[in-house]
């Protein structure tokens, strides 16, 4: 029972993880994008 329990805690931490990731990730593709399109701006 515990260790389901545990494995139940793991799967939960790491899906917030992943999700906080892809969040960094995305925020920081969007200000790269934004930074190309002020280099390109005249």
């Amino acid at each position: 029972m515990s260790s389901i329990l545990s494995i139940t805690i793991v799967t939960n931490f790491s899906k917030k993880a992943s999700i906080q990731s892809w969040k960094k990730a995305e925020k920081n593709f969007y200000f790269s994008t934004v930074k190309i399109r002020l280099a390109y701006l005249p």
